[in-house]
């Protein structure tokens, strides 16, 4: 239905726009005889008037969001806090120390970590002991969305890793109709799939 609605106000344009340009041509061949060239400025400036801005915006604009989002996917990635290695390892004394790699406080049943409130998203059995996933999700800039995760150990109160994904859309699947803002390339990683690959494979016998 959209799509029918985005091709019938596509025609109305591009009629609308031969319209205006033709006026131009005549206005300026009206007012400029003296000007050979008044034709053309009057098709030029009929066609900027009518269409032409609109595309010299929408090319600044998928221009600069595109450089915004690569300058956010530098940030993208997984940071660890407490490797797989030490985390299969884990006891209370080492967990103390390990928080200070990543310290938070709860509140409300959220999670404050670098000044950003982070809630409860999913939670899995992992070794016995719930691996709660937190994530934060700041307002769009330039169509693009920061998706933060942290997976935490419940048991013993450390932030394991935390990922930053890097998503870009003009608006939801299947409503857009700007695909040059659609097309700019995501970054970052599969969080689960970091976490099953790394933490949870070939696991030996851990103290928890």
């Amino acid at each position: 239905m959209i799509a029918i609605v985005l091709f019938i106000f596509l025609i109305i344009w591009i009629l609308l726009t031969k319209f205006a340009m033709k006026i131009g041509r005549l206005l300026f061949r009206r007012f400029r005889p003296d000007n050979p060239r008044a034709e053309r400025w009057g098709v030029f400036w009929g066609f900027m008037l009518a269409m032409g801005w609109v595309l010299v915006y929408w090319t600044v604009e998928a221009v600069w969001v595109r450089y915004y989002a690569a300058q956010m996917c530098k940030q993208a990635g997984i940071t660890v806090y407490v490797t797989p290695e030490q985390w299969r390892s884990l006891t209370k004394e080492g967990a103390d120390n390990l928080r200070k790699n990543a310290p938070f406080y709860f509140r409300n049943d959220k999670i404050i970590f670098n000044n950003q409130e982070f809630y409860s998203f999913h939670s899995s059995s992992a070794s016995r002991d719930a691996i709660v996933t937190y994530i934060y999700t700041p307002k769009k800039i330039n169509y693009t969305t920061l998706y933060y995760e942290i997976f935490f150990d419940k048991k013993y109160q450390v932030i394991l890793f935390k990922n930053l994904s890097i998503y870009t859309r003009s608006a939801p699947a299947g409503n857009s109709y700007k695909f040059w803002i659609d097309s700019t390339p995501e970054c970052g990683n599969d969080a689960f799939k970091y976490f099953s690959e790394h933490y949870l494979i070939s696991q030996p016998t851990m103290n928890r």
